[in-house]
Formats: structure tokens, sequence, C-alpha cells
């Protein structure tokens, strides 16, 4: 008897939607040169070869992020609070705490979220960020805090979706701007649904831009340094 073709592609399907690998490693890694990109991709493909070699000019270091479908949440995420950090302002973060706590008014007038999804989430975001005021004197400690608090699997989770509630909340505010940009995916509110709301649904650059006007470019002007560091690896 042959094999029923139709039920063994569905079968594949099903088995690579549901597979997940293996992943090792902390959710975010500690900061390293930049160059031991360019050692590894040395005998890689020349168009590799090149850019890695170019890598360094432009980012110092980089912090390896585990690579799961929200590794890309996760690099963003972690890269604002350390540039808080990294600005030594007090100031500047407890009005970055004013500011988020005040966004949750707006993930439920314009993101259209029930207080019980968005709170829990928010409020992780929150103590981060009170927590990273309080130990401003101290740097290394802040920094501590952050990388412990996205190396915990609840709190990193909370915190990501979080992101991704702020993100599909400034998208469905600006629809008709970039209502074009969704048409495959079936207009606005699908795409979000779908696509910025899932979790571990890989960012994507309509996800990207959503988040860093939501998150980044309506706060308190941030000095982010010109030698930056690469998040993703």
């Amino acid at each position: 008897m042959e094999p029923n073709t139709q039920d063994d592609l569905a079968a594949q399907e099903a088995a690579a939607r549901e597979y997940r690998p293996k992943l090792q490693g902390p959710l975010i890694g500690e900061k390293m040169p930049s160059h031991v990109i360019t050692e590894e991709y040395a005998k890689a493909d020349q168009v590799y070869v090149a850019k890695t070699i170019a890598l360094p000019e432009t980012y110092s270091s980089y912090r390896p992020v585990q690579g799961d479908g929200n590794c890309g949440w996760r690099a963003i995420g972690y890269g604002y609070f350390e540039t808080l950090i990294q600005q030594g302002d007090v100031a500047l973060v407890q009005s970055e705490l004013q500011r988020l706590t005040a966004l949750n008014q707006y993930l439920s007038s314009v993101g259209g979220y029930d207080d019980m999804v968005y709170e829990p989430m928010s409020e992780e975001t929150i103590e981060l960020l009170g927590d990273i005021a309080a130990n401003m004197v101290d740097p290394l400690t802040a920094m501590s805090i952050l990388t412990n608090k996205f190396n915990d699997p609840n709190s990193a989770n909370s915190i990501i979706y979080h992101l991704r509630l702020l993100a599909a909340s400034w998208l469905r505010e600006n629809a008709e701007t970039y209502e074009a940009f969704t048409a495959a995916e079936g207009g606005i509110q699908p795409y979000c649904n779908d696509v910025l709301e899932r979790v571990d649904r890989e960012i994507e650059h309509l996800g990207i831009v959503s988040l860093i006007a939501a998150l980044v470019a309506k706060s308190t002007p941030i000095d982010f340094p010109k030698r930056r560091t690469i998040k993703i690896l």
C-alpha cells in the first residue's frame, strides 16, 4: 500500500511547527569584544568575512542573546535599560519609570487591552526601573540587577510581553500610516494579534519601528553612545 502523501506532508508540517531546538546558555550573555565574531567567521564565505572584519570599527562589543523567538525583543529591551544605566542619571531613570507607568492608560485606551492583561507585565518593567533607580550610585550593581532580571525566564517573559503590547498599541494608533505594510497579514489588527502579540514570534522590521517609537522615541532624550554595542549575535 502506498503511503498517504497528504497525511505525510501534514504530519511533517505539524512537526516543523512544533519543533523547538534545545537552546543552551543564558538568555543574555556577558559583554564580549566584537572581534570574537570576526575570528569566528574568518574561514566563512568571503562576504561574511568582509562584513565581520568591519564590525569592530562600528561596534566595540556585543552580548550573545539566546536565539529563541524572543531574541530581538530581548535585545532591544535589554539595550534600553543598559543605556539608561550608562547615562548615570537617576533623574532620567525616575522620569522613565513615571512615563512607563503612565503608559498603562495608553495600553488600555489605544491598545484596547484589559488591565488584567497588561498590569502583571508592566509591573515587572516598572519594578526593574525602580530597582535600577535605587542602585544608580553603583552601576555594577544596577547592571547585575538588570542582567539577572533578563536571565530569569518569568521576569524576562513578562517584560518582553509588555514591550510587545506597547509596540502593538503604537501600531494601532498609527494604523492609517502602516496599513499598507501589513496587507499580506490581513491588516493592522491581525498583524498585531498574530505577529506582535504572539509569544515566541520573532520581531520584524515593522515591530522594531513600533517598539522604538513607543519605548524610546517619546522618552526623555537619551544619549546613546557612538561606539555602540550590538546585542544580537
